[in-house]
Formats: structure tokens, C-alpha cells, sequence
């Protein structure tokens, strides 16, 4: 299975949604990204594409960023399509083949981690945020390219726990490596979540 990697090129200008003096560590910060996922690439074994990412405020570019994979998924006919953000960090080597031999036979969504929502038996149970690395199965298609253009994908997807089947990795394969978010346009640290996280091989 292919990762279909959303990630911002270091040539698309940082635009009047980010901080002017933070270009050049913007751009770093998207190259260090390419490279982390290329690297990782190597080492869990998987194959990767990636997709141009969408500059937009309040989670608007993510939003339309998610549906234009899922959109061509949908295209070409495909039974789920894995997409992941471009900070993911696999927990430990074998996460990736751990993630593909616990796949489900039902979902909607397949996540290999979230930050918070509450889970029962691999299945969470109301809101949820984080799509570090998901798949979406064929059948959700349709739902997931329907959801509100200006909400937070995640979010808007964890409003229907009730009546989805969103499915999670136990325990979670993925975090989000520290560093500056286009998302939230500052630096950001995860470590309070990963402290409370249980993760593959850790």
C-alpha cells in the first residue's frame, strides 16, 4: 500500500498567514519534513507519493488538501487509499507492517494514532483529532468529500463516531514529530500527548 504524503514545497511562498520572519525556518522546516518521510520511507518499507499541500487558514488547506486524495482515490477506483501528514514519525521499526497486518475487515476510517477521543476495543467512540496517518475505505468516500470545506477534517469526521466505524491501531504507530505547523502557523510540542500515548515498540 501506497502513503499518499500531503506536504507544502519549499518554493510555494509562506503567504500573509505566517509570520514574515519566519520564511526561511518555514522552509527548512518543509525540507526536513520531505526528508524525514523519505527516510522512513526506507526503513519501514513503504512506497510513497506525494501530494502538493493547499495554503488555507483554519484547517481550510487540510480540508481541501485530504479530499483532493480521496477524490482521486475515488477516481481511480480504489478499494481505501492511506493518506498520512508529512511530520508523521513511525514509533519504532515494523510499525508500518504492524499498522498493514492489523487492518480491519470494517472501517470507515483506519488510523494509526489520534490525540485525543476516547477508544473501546480499537474503535473510537466520540470526537476525535489527529490524521496522522489514516486510510479510508471506499464506502466512506463519498461521507468524507461531503464534510463541511471550512471545518477541521478530523474534527468533523469525529462528530459521527456514533454512527461510523472509525478503527485505530492498538497501540498507535505514529506521532507528529516536533517543529513549526503550517496548520497552526507557530511551533508546536506534542510531548504532553506522547506522554500518555502507547505506542508500538516503545
Amino acid at each position: 500500500m501506497i502513503i499518499n504524503i500531503i506536504n507544502l514545497s519549499t518554493d510555494q511562498p509562506a503567504t500573509s498567514i505566517h509570520p514574515s520572519n519566519k520564511k526561511e525556518y518555514i522552509r527548512h522546516s518543509r525540507e526536513e519534513r520531505v526528508l524525514n518521510v523519505c527516510k522512513q520511507s526506507k526503513e519501514q518499507g513503504f512506497a510513497v507519493r506525494f501530494w502538493e499541500g493547499i495554503i488555507e487558514p483554519n484547517g481550510v488547506g487540510i480540508n481541501k488538501a485530504f479530499k483532493k486524495i480521496v477524490r482521486w482515490a475515488k477516481e481511480q477506483g480504489l478499494k481505501m487509499v492511506c493518506i498520512g501528514e508529512d511530520d508523521l514519525i513511525f514509533s519504532a521499526p515494523g510499525a508500518w507492517q504492524y499498522y498493514l497486518d492489523n487492518l480491519p475487515d470494517d472501517f470507515d476510517i483506519y488510523s494509526g494514532g489520534i490525540y485525543s477521543g476516547e477508544i473501546k476495543d480499537g474503535r473510537i467512540m466520540n470526537g476525535f483529532s489527529g490524521n496522522t496517518l489514516i486510510t479510508v475505505h471506499q464506502r466512506f468516500y463519498d461521507f468524507f468529500l461531503n464534510i463541511n470545506p471550512n471545518d477541521h477534517i478530523d474534527r468533523a469526521c469525529g462528530n459521527f463516531c456514533f454512527e461510523k466505524m472509525y478503527r485505530v491501531v492498538d497501540p498507535f504507530v505514529v506521532f507528529q514529530m516536533q517543529g513549526y505547523s503550517d496548520n497552526h502557523r507557530r511551533m508546536t510540542q506534542h510531548t504532553s500527548y506522547l506522554e500518555n500515548m502507547k505506542l508500538f515498540g516503545r
